[in-house]
Parts: C-alpha cells; structure tokens; sequence
C-alpha cells in the first residue's frame, strides 16, 4: 500500500491543523481547542479517535508519500506513525517551465489574460488556513492595478474590492 498523507489530521484526535497545540503527541487529551480547525463531530471525543487511530496504526507499516519536510517531521514525531519507517517525501511536481507565457504567446489570449500584464495565480480556498487572507491583504495594499492580473483557481471566492481593483479570471 502506498497511502499519500496531505495534512495532519491523521494524527490528531480531530484538528486538521493543531497548528500550536501539541496535544496530538499525548493523546489529545482534555482538548481544549487550541488547534481549533476540525471537521465536525456531535461531542467532542478526540481523545478516543486518537486511541482508534493509535490502535489501527499500530498493526500496520504502509509506506507513505508526503510533499514536504513539514509534513515528514509530523510523521517521524507522531507516537501513532513514529513506527513506520518507509516514509517519502516527493514534492507536488508542477513543471514551471510549462507555464511560462512570453507576452506574445496566444495561450494568455485564450484565457481572456492581458499579454503585457504579470499573472499571478493562485489556489482560490475561502478556509482562514490556506491563507488566501495573506494574498489578499497584500493586494489590497499595494497599487499595481495597471501591471498586474489574477488567476483564482478553487472553490474560494475572491473579494469585490480586490475584483474591483485588478482584473480577475476565476477559474
């Protein structure tokens, strides 16, 4: 089995991310919160679906594939994966040269994108942890409306000011 883990939740009694909370090392007992970014559940019982969790992965030594050495470190650190040991790291693979667009190429046309405007793209996600609030924020302080364009692409929604200010293709 090869099983790609994209985020913490895993190893955690709920929090997708525990962000400053090191309860998951522990147990996550007496949850108090601190990660506070979970799917819902009707009570609060992450102490024993971290207990499940320990109990399935105990048995068990898949090799895993993660993107990053953050995610890399949670693994080795967690007391319910500490134990596997065929753990790789093999990063998103975006090829950056298939998207560089010289200003004259027809493919920016296609998307209805200005030729001699910079595109940015970016993930699109309306959720406070994929960090769309630090993009916009940013673009709200600069003044580059003239040279500049967005690509959103996900289910996010962008802004009406930001809209307002640069043109946006939502993808």
């Amino acid at each position: 089995s090869v099983w790609t883990i994209h985020d913490p939740w895993i190893l955690t009694g709920n929090c997708i991310y525990p962000l400053e909370c090191d309860q998951w090392k522990t147990g996550c007992k007496e949850c108090n919160g601190k990660g506070d970014h979970r799917y819902e559940m009707p009570e609060k019982n992450m102490e024993t679906m971290w207990q499940i969790k320990k109990s399935i992965f105990e048995k068990i030594n898949p090799h895993i594939v993660v993107s990053c050495d953050y995610m890399y470190r949670y693994i080795k650190e967690s007391p319910l994966t500490k134990h596997f040991d065929k753990v790789s790291v093999i990063p998103f693979g975006v090829d950056a040269s298939r998207y560089v667009i010289n200003k004259k190429d027809e493919r920016k046309a296609e998307l209805g994108l200005c030729p001699w405007k910079t595109t940015i793209g970016f993930r699109a996600e309306n959720a406070e942890i994929k960090g769309c609030n630090y993009i916009y924020e940013a673009l709200s302080e600069l003044n580059l409306g003239e040279k500049i364009e967005l690509v959103a692409m996900g289910a996010g929604v962008v802004s009406e000011d930001i809209k307002k200010k640069y043109s946006v293709v939502e993808m």
